[in-house]
This record gives C-alpha cells, structure tokens and sequence, in this order.
C-alpha cells in the first residue's frame, strides 16, 4: 500500500508554494515559483518526492528481506481486512493521479502531458511496489494492482466526464491502537483506523431551482471500514459502515491559481463531522463527530 509520506511532502511543498506566491491571482499566473520555472520546478519536485517515496518504503518494508519472489492471490471483500487494503489501493492511486494531473496543469503542461505524466507516474508506484512485494514477505498481489488501476481509471473519468466530479473518494484516519513503544508502527497496517469514503455533491446534483436550499460546502458521504483487522487486535474481524455529513472544500469562498491547487489536495480527505455507524452486531451509534 502506497505510504502517507507521499500526502505529506505533497502538502507541504504547496504550502511552501503558496506563502512564496501571495500575489498570484485568478487573472495573472506566476509563471516562476522562488525564481524558477514551475516546470522546472515541477520535474525536480516530482524526482524528490519519488526518491523519498521510495526510500520511506524501502525501510518500512523491505530493508533486511530477500526471498525468491512469489506471487499471492489475497481476495477482496472477505480478506485479511475485509477489503480495507484494497480500498486503500484503489484510493491512494486515484489520490495519486489527480494529484500529479493538478500539479502538472498549475505548472503550465498541457492537459494532454499532465494526464500522461500522472498516469505514467502512478502506474510506475504501483508496480514497482508490487514487484518488491514479490520478493519480500508480502508477495506480489495481482489483486492490489487490479485496484490500482480501478482507481486510476475513476480519476481519469473525473477529468473527461463532469458528472463523475459530483461522487468524490476521500480517506480518514485516526489510530486505534497506540503506536509500540521499541517497536515499529506502520499506519498502513493500522486498518482499524482508516476508514474509506464516497461522497456526493449534492448542491449540484439538485435541479437548478433546489439546489440554492442545500449549502455548496456540504456533501452527503458513506464509509466503510473494519473491525480488529489491525495486527494485534484481539476479536473477531467485522465491517464497520458509515453515513454522514462531509466538507466540500473546493467550495471554499477562496479562488485563485495556487490556492486552488492547495483546496484540490486538502479535498481528498475526509474531516471529522456527525454521522451514523453501523459497526459489529449491527449496533447502529450517531456521532456529532466520526473519527474512524
């Protein structure tokens, strides 16, 4: 599964983006970011992020493995977690590519080598993890990359077909089990934690003449998640089901050339907000706020 790190450094460089271009505007785009070209400065950033992505992972998983690569078959619905990990492929490759697409497109591609450039970038991730896979403990999973692609191929239809923008994935997480003490503490293996969301424009889905009662920020979502999926959660494994409110960020009263880039990031995640669980036994609980 793709590591966090890559949200992280993501997010980071456009905040850093963002407080060294204040001036830039809707109607007038920078064309420099701290003195360089953005293209420029978009094949250095996307090199960067790709080496520490790799070096993250390269230590988390794989540092101290070698085995003759093997390839396992590991399920969907009824797997190890329930299909939490796969969500989480399906989510981080669509993460991925809209990422790199918007990146691309802010840096001055054209929409034509922005598409190809994430594409090709996420392809790249997904197999090459699960070709180290294959040589370590975890083992090649066809099924992981079946929901990578699946993923990849729903945000490319966000970007050619309008109507696919109103249903949004978005992901959460808050930890379940605290982090080992002398011990490593990987959160994507904390499956309790994370829990995967569809959400729906629903301002925009409304007739024109309804939709000025229902407030643009506002979407309706459904999650899912897991039940003692995480290693050393002592149960039963069950599903846990999700209804409930969630933010629209791009509907933020706040428009121009980065900070549009920087709402497109911050609306691939879910926040806190009040909803209704289904979790195990059936037992269904309402929350003013939903964690995991």
């Amino acid at each position: 599964m793709w590591t966090i790190s890559r949200f992280l450094l993501l997010s980071i460089m456009i905040q850093g983006w963002c407080e060294a271009n204040d001036a830039d505007t809707a109607s007038t785009k920078l064309s420099t970011v701290f003195g360089f070209e953005k293209k420029h400065t978009a094949v250095v950033s996307i090199a960067a992020h790709t080496a520490l992505t790799f070096y993250t992972e390269y230590h988390w998983w794989w540092k101290g493995e070698a085995r003759p690569f093997g390839v396992q078959y590991e399920g969907f619905w009824n797997d190890y977690s329930y299909g939490v990990d796969k969500f989480g492929h399906f989510y981080t490759s669509y993460a991925e590519f809209l990422f790199g697409y918007e990146f691309m497109r802010w840096s001055g591609f054209d929409e034509d080598a922005s598409i190809a450039t994430a594409a090709g970038l996420t392809v790249f991730h997904a197999v090459t993890v699960e070709l180290a896979d294959g040589f370590r403990r975890y083992r090649f999973s066809p099924d992981d990359l079946l929901f990578n692609s699946m993923g990849l191929m729903y945000g490319y239809l966000q970007i050619k077909e309008p109507f696919f923008r109103n249903f949004t994935f978005k992901w959460s997480y808050f930890p379940v089990y605290p982090a080992p003490f002398g011990g490593p503490f990987y959160i994507t293996e904390d499956y309790d934690g994370h829990l995967y969301w569809l959400t729906a424009d629903v301002h925009q889905l409304l007739p024109e003449r309804f939709n000025g009662y229902w407030p643009s920020f506002l979407n309706l979502a459904v999650g899912y998640g897991a039940v003692n999926a995480s290693k050393g959660a002592n149960g039963p494994l069950m599903r846990k089901f999700v209804i409930g409110l969630d933010y629209n960020l791009k509907a933020l009263p706040i428009s121009g050339d980065i900070w549009d880039l920087f709402k497109g990031v911050l609306d691939r995640f879910h926040y806190p907000a009040p909803g209704v669980k289904m979790g195990p036994e059936r037992r269904t609980t309402v929350h003013p706020f939903i964690l995991n």
